[in-house]
């Protein structure tokens, strides 16, 4: 069973439409074998592919409806940078470019 959060006064279908956008972009970079190239001088050995990550997102009416919930998700403030080892950090690197493309 998938957890979700119901979320009140905010029109998600906005986010439905970007996710769509979200998905169709992925496909194109998965296609393409689109990858970040991390500065090698940090550690990055390899390329971290481009990809956004994606959630779930049901809207009611245009005030309410349900957001997946993704387990063990921090936000970026809560997320030191010191906890991350050099891939974990090319590849939120990557994802954040993707995602803001």
């Amino acid at each position: 069973p998938r957890l979700v959060i119901y979320k009140a006064g905010d029109d998600l279908r906005k986010d439905v439409a970007v996710l769509q956008v979200f998905r169709m972009m992925n496909a194109l970079w998965e296609r393409e074998k689109l990858s970040l190239k991390i500065d090698p001088s940090r550690g990055s050995v390899s390329p971290v592919p481009c990809r956004a990550h994606l959630y779930g997102v049901v809207p009611i009416d245009k005030e309410n409806g349900f957001i997946e919930l993704i387990p063990d998700v921090r936000s970026l403030t809560e997320l030191g940078k010191d906890e991350l080892n050099s891939r974990q950090l090319d590849q939120m690197i990557a994802s954040a470019a993707a995602s803001y493309t």
